[in-house]
């Protein structure tokens, strides 16, 4: 039989494996059931003439892997033979085959779909003499397409016929083939195990098969080439890697696992840099906040610019400008002083002497001002003879760098009054301010200046 039959099933099967990580075990799922015991047999005798024919059945039956899809095929080790052999069965499901080995022979089928899916492999059986004839004629198999060169070695010394300790380990060497390579140990009565390799180093597998399975070992590359050797034994020894039920403990190889964690770490870092993007654009500019909270902040106080930095040259900014309510904070209800920070009570001098004067403005800036109200407009001159609540309406202070007293509070004809401190709630009685005559309006001291300003 050619080459071309186990191409068409077996490459696919192949390059799916390639996806597995390096070094991985995997049990196939039986996803069919299949024998050749004649009906009513009860036990099973492991023994075949040579040239005898076997009728091979196959069903779903109780098989939970993947459904099978047709054609199916056959592989049978040998004692004889270095190379499995490969025998269509065509894509009903039933199959006659006749036994073309010598006596003596010992082989085991195991059986595969168009997929790859398996059925699992038959017991051991041995060929025997025919009884019916001296001179047997059956149809030889045919070779695959070529046997591979391979180096196996075990825990131990390696043979044909060997028994490898449990927890042990074997290992094989492809010399020539053409990757990815598939290393298949085929136990009796049990599924296939699959080993995958995309080069040509050593693929090692760790017997975890119970004491006294028998079971071949094969390798095949990308191209239908083989090995096999067998039949070997699992002996006794180490059970480290089995389980209490004699079950072999799933174990990820290294591979796979700095893979893992390589991978997740690169997610994890994409991830992260999304995130941060993300916030990025969601989070408001800092010239928003700045306006933002300059705009709450007028609403509680009037803003004046630095009589340092007023010049001709040097407009008002727009934050140097009244407030659109008029109202200075004292002059707020209780309810919309109820902010989150804590303000130190205090109140004006009550000193007769205040002068109502307008929103301060350099006498020779061209920028328009809005006065406070519409009586706020008296002349320098002009004493005040309101309430306390209309001078405060009026006055109009300008804290110096470091928040120090004295402060200085300007009217429209250039005149500077220099106030005392604050009159706080425990010490209301203080003497009046001292008005100076109207002359050029000082400069405010640079920061670090501790002279005070001329009275």
């Amino acid at each position: 039989m050619s080459s071309s039959p186990w191409l068409s099933w077996r490459r696919p099967w192949w390059f799916a494996l390639v996806c597995l990580p390096a070094a991985l075990a995997t049990q196939l799922e039986q996803g069919f059931l299949f024998d050749w015991n004649p009906a009513g047999t009860t036990v099973p005798v492991p023994v075949t003439q040579q040239c005898d024919t076997i009728h091979i059945t196959w069903s779903r039956s109780s098989a939970t892997g993947p459904n099978p899809v047709a054609p199916y095929y056959l592989e049978v080790y040998t004692s004889a033979f270095i190379v499995p052999f490969l025998v269509a069965a065509g894509s009903g499901t039933s199959f006659d085959w006749q036994v073309p080995f010598a006596p003596n022979t010992l082989y085991q089928i195991c059986m595969y779909d168009s997929k790859g899916t398996t059925g699992g492999c038959q017991d051991i059986f041995t060929v025997i003499a025919n009884t019916t004839t001296s001179s047997p004629s059956c149809a030889n198999v045919t070779f695959p397409a070529g046997a591979m060169d391979v180096s196996a070695e075990a825990s131990g010394a390696f043979s044909q016929y060997g028994w490898i300790p449990q927890c042990s380990g074997i290992s094989v060497t492809p010399k020539n083939g053409t990757p990815p390579y598939t290393f298949t140990v085929a136990p009796s009565l049990l599924p296939p195990i699959n080993i995958t390799s995309d080069s040509k180093d050593n693929i090692s597998w760790t017997n975890t098969l119970q004491y006294g399975i028998s079971y071949f070992i094969s390798l095949a590359d990308s191209e239908g080439n083989r090995w096999s050797q067998g039949p070997l034994h699992s002996s006794g020894g180490s059970s480290s890697c089995l389980d209490d039920s004699g079950k072999p403990i799933v174990a990820i190889a290294v591979g796979a696992l700095v893979g893992g964690i390589v991978a997740g770490a690169v997610f994890a870092g994409v991830g992260f840099w999304f995130y941060s993007r993300r916030q990025k654009r969601s989070a408001p500019s800092s010239e928003f906040l700045l306006a933002h909270n300059a705009a709450r902040s007028s609403q509680y106080s009037h803003h004046f610019s630095d009589p340092s930095q007023t010049d001709a040259s040097l407009p008002l900014g727009p934050y140097h400008q009244q407030s659109a309510s008029g109202r200075s904070m004292n002059s707020l209800p209780v309810s919309a002083r109820n902010l989150p920070y804590q303000i130190e009570p205090f109140t004006l001098s009550t000193a007769p002497s205040d002068a109502q004067v307008p929103l301060l403005t350099r006498p020779t800036s061209d920028v328009p001002t809005t006065p406070i109200s519409p009586g706020a407009g008296g002349g320098a001159g002009h004493e005040a003879t309101g309430s306390e609540s209309s001078r405060r309406q009026h006055v109009y202070v300008v804290h110096h760098d470091g928040g120090g007293p004295p402060v200085t509070v300007y009217t429209d004809d250039g005149a500077e009054i220099t106030e005392l401190p604050p009159t706080y709630a425990d010490n209301r009685e203080r003497g009046p301010r001292q008005r100076r005559q109207p002359g050029e309006t000082p400069r405010k001291p640079r920061r670090g200046n501790t002279s005070q300003p001329p009275g």
